[in-house]
């Protein structure tokens, strides 16, 4: 008899264990996901398939773990409500979250340094945890589960995050 559940266990942990750069290598070769290589160097890619890696059961669930990386997600603003908070208090944690990464260094825009900033923002600012951290995901993702914020910040990039930032800020003006 043939089990699903083990294939599927033996699979995550040979891709745990197996070096990123390796496995960005052959998810490129079996073309799990088209990337246009041009637009996308494979450093980034690298940085993408990390993120993810403890996620995957098998390579195949690559392209929707990853989709927001090589596409501006696309989500009803509705996604961007945290618990019963507010549209404009969404509004203006976003912008708060933006100020204090805009103000973050190029160089120092690390999954550490994110970390400490937005907590240390979050803490300044008396906004609970969740009233930014969702938003934020939702506005870098599009989606309710993902790798953390800061992971995908610090994937993305500065200015993409900022722009993604901005564009979920508008978002949500549209429905005031």
């Amino acid at each position: 008899m043939f089990n699903l559940k083990k294939l599927d266990s033996i699979n995550a942990s040979y891709i745990r264990k197996t070096e990123t750069k390796t496995l960005t290598q052959m998810i490129l070769d079996d073309k799990f996901i088209k990337i246009d290589l041009k637009k996308h160097h494979l450093d980034y890619i690298q940085k993408a398939i990390q993120t993810v890696k403890q996620r995957l059961k098998n390579l195949s669930e690559v392209k929707p773990f990853t989709r927001f990386y090589f596409k501006n997600p696309e989500y009803p603003s509705q996604l961007l409500v945290w618990k019963d908070l507010p549209l404009n208090q969404i509004k203006n944690n976003l912008k708060i979250g933006e100020k204090a990464l805009e103000e973050l260094d190029s160089g120092r825009f690390t999954i550490k340094q994110l970390e400490t900033e937005l907590k240390k923002t979050i803490a300044e600012n008396n906004i609970g945890t969740g009233d930014l951290l969702w938003p934020l995901r939702v506005a870098l993702t599009g989606e309710k589960a993902s790798p953390s914020p800061f992971e995908v910040a610090w994937v993305l990039g500065k200015k993409e995050t900022i722009q993604r930032i901005k564009d979920a800020i508008a978002k949500l003006l549209k429905h005031e």
